[in-house]
This record gives C-alpha cells, structure tokens and sequence, in this order.
C-alpha cells in the first residue's frame, strides 16, 4: 500500500507550537513505524502550505519548533516531497469531496484517485483533527464519461496501535533467521545486532513460531529503548512496558539467578558488537515460550545508547 500523509488533517486546530510539536512527534513516529516495515509515507506539496496553528502554515511553524523536530521534519519534507510531480491524470473538470468538503487536489484526492487505479492507497493523518476517522469515503465527481460520482473508500490512520497491527498483518514475516537477520536492524532502529547474534540458529529445524516470537521480543526492547523523554528520564509507555513485560513471574524478560551468572558466566559473555577488543556479559534475555530459546542483551536500557542484541538461540544455562 501506499501511504500519504493527510495534509488535511492540518486545519488551524491546535492552540500553540508546542501543543502542535507534541503532535507531530506524534506523527513521526508513524512514520517512523511505516519505516520499519519497509513503507513510506509521502507528502503532498501543499503540506507546507496547511496551518497546524491558526494564522501560520507549517513551513513557519517549522522554523519555531525545536532543533530536532525541525530537523527531522524538514528531513523528511525535502528528501520525499513533494511526492507526485506528474499532471494530474483525471479531468481538470472533475472534482473530489468528503462530507461536503472539497477536497481536490490534495493527499486524500490523490489516495483515492490511486486506488481507483488498482494502486491500493491510505492515509496516515495528525491528531487531534476532525479527520480522525476511518475509512474514509471520498466521493470523486467526474465529467469525462457522464457518471455523477464515484465513491472510494480509505482507510485512514492516527494511532500507532491499530496502525502498528495493520503494519504486522499486511507485511509478510521473514521465512528464516537469515531474512530476520537482513531486516532486523531497519524494523528495530534502536537496537545493535551482533555480527553472530543468529549463529546458533543457522542450522536448527526453522519453526516459524520462533521467527514470530523474536519478532515480538526485539520490538518490545525497541519501543523500551524510545521510550526516553528529552530529559533521558523513562516517559509514561516506558514504565507501562517495563511493568508489564519485565517484573513479575511470568514476564517475558529476565535476569538470570546468581547461581546462574557464576555457573554460566562465560557463556554469557559475548564479543562486544561495536568494539571487537571489549566483551559484554549479558545475563538479561528474552523467553521463548513454546521453545527453549532465548535472547540475550545488553541491559540496562538508557536512553541514547544501543540495545545490543548478542545471542538468539538454545538456553544457554541448561546442565
């Protein structure tokens, strides 16, 4: 699918740059998870033009937020938009609207007039905005050929939630540890595989359910290693998934016993993965629930630094 970002969904509604900078963090980090999945959001070229606060379009806004956002933003803006530059293919004539409102030559047109063409298309909108719905249904009014209207429906997306599940179910999982290896560094950006982190499973039986379960393991670490305000103080999420997936019994991650880290030291002592003459040990791991698996990595998790990921494979601490 083809994603555009929702030039729309920019309409003068929030209050202050700040109350917007929070949005487009927001936002971003959308993208970002598109990005993970080997997808793209584009923008329209008109996207500078919208106005995120009222009396200003977003390329002043841009020049007031912080030294990153504007970065990251403007980044974005000039390596990949304006997106389409061809004319447009559909009559002059011819128009597009969604509840009323037209909508013509903009993200939303432009999607729906893709998907017409057989290229299946979407949005990705900011939020709060009165375009947080979905599908949406765009009703294009054509001159060519006498039809009153067609109707097209888009899905639309805000939150990293349902946008993140949609993500998992439409992009096909690896079918080996080789393929996990080759997209795991562009799929998790904060975590650092180790060069040999995959050997151990390089000639075992290939179970898809251990492929899925890694998956599901590297992401949580990733989205732990985010989870950093700029303070480099844990936010909110990173408590919620610390609680959730590292204390208690039946976490999915933990550190092993003393008895353990003197027993098996030496097995849990890896070459470190950026500077060769330096080792890590590494007791903390991830469970494979089904199998006897685990990964290894480094820990604590802090902000500005790497998760090395140093070992997927049998248990190291069995006998």
């Amino acid at each position: 699918m083809e994603l555009f970002a929702n030039d729309l969904s920019l309409h003068e509604q929030f209050q202050d740059i700040r109350e917007f900078e929070t949005a487009l963090s927001q936002f971003m980090r959308l993208r970002k998870l598109a990005r993970a999945f080997g997808q793209e959001v584009y923008c329209h070229r008109n996207l500078l033009a919208s106005r995120p606060v009222r009396g200003s379009r977003l390329g002043q806004v841009a020049s007031q937020l912080s030294d990153n956002k504007r970065r990251a933003l403007m980044l974005w803006l000039t390596n990949h938009g304006p997106f389409w530059d061809e004319p447009p293919r559909h009559s002059p004539d011819d128009y597009f609207e969604v509840n009323g409102e037209v909508v013509t030559d903009s993200a939303v047109a432009e999607a729906a007039y893709r998907s017409w063409l057989a290229i299946e298309s979407g949005l990705v909108s900011f939020k709060p905005s009165k375009w947080n719905a979905s599908p949406i249904l765009v009703k294009w009014h054509r001159s060519l050929d006498g039809a009153e209207e067609t109707k097209i429906s888009l899905s639309n997306w805000w939150e990293k939630g349902s946008f993140e599940a949609w993500l998992e179910s439409n992009v096909p999982p690896p079918k080996s540890w080789h393929e996990l290896r080759a997209i795991a560094p562009t799929r998790f950006p904060r975590l650092f595989f180790g060069d040999s982190c995959f050997t151990a499973m390089e000639h075992r039986p290939v179970k898809l359910t251990s492929i899925k379960r890694c998956i599901v393991l590297l992401n949580v670490l990733d989205r732990l290693a985010e989870a950093f305000d700029d303070t480099g103080e844990r936010t909110p999420e990173g408590h919620e998934i610390y609680q959730q997936h590292f204390t208690g019994d039946m976490s999915w991650y933990s550190d092993s016993s003393d008895r353990e880290k003197n027993q098996f030291r030496k097995k849990m002592t890896f070459p470190h993965p950026e500077n060769p003459h330096e080792e890590l040990f590494c007791p903390w791991h991830g469970k494979f629930s089904h199998d006897v698996l685990r990964m290894h990595f480094s820990w604590p998790i802090v902000a500005d630094e790497p998760v090395y990921i140093v070992y997927v494979g049998p248990k190291l601490t069995k006998g």
